[in-house]
C-alpha cells in the first residue's frame, strides 16, 4: 500500500499531513485491498483551501474533495467523507454484475 501526500508551498500545519496519514491507515486496516492513497492540498484562489482525497483499488478509484477557509477543516470534512463513502464504495464493488456479456456460444 501507498500513500503519496502532496503540499502546497506554504500555509499547512506541521501535524496535518501526519494526521491525514493515519486515518488513511485507519482505512487500510479496515479496507485493506487499498492498494494506493493520493492526497492533495491545493491553495485555490479567494484563500480557498482544498484537500482532495484519491483512493485506488487495482483499477478502481474513488475521489473526494472538500475546500474550506483552512486545510485542517478541509481536511476534516475530507476525511469524515471519506469514511462514509468507503463503506458503499466497497459494497458496490463486490456486487456482481446486473447483466453478464459472455461471448461463448453454447
Amino acid at each position: 500500500m501507498n500513500i503519496k501526500i502532496d503540499t502546497p508551498g506554504g500555509g499547512l500545519k506541521e501535524w496535518i499531513p501526519e494526521h491525514v496519514k493515519n486515518k488513511l491507515l485507519e482505512v487500510h486496516h479496515r479496507y485493506q485491498k487499498v492498494s494506493n492513497f493520493q492526497v492533495i492540498f491545493k491553495n485555490e484562489p479567494e484563500a480557498i483551501k482544498t484537500c482532495e482525497i484519491i483512493v485506488g483499488d487495482f483499477g478502481d478509484s474513488l475521489f473526494i474533495s472538500k475546500s474550506s477557509n483552512t486545510f485542517e477543516m478541509a481536511m476534516r470534512k475530507a476525511v469524515d467523507e471519506l469514511f462514509e463513502k468507503m463503506e458503499e464504495w466497497v459494497r458496490l464493488k463486490n456486487e456482481p454484475p446486473e447483466e453478464s456479456v459472455s461471448t461463448v456460444n453454447v
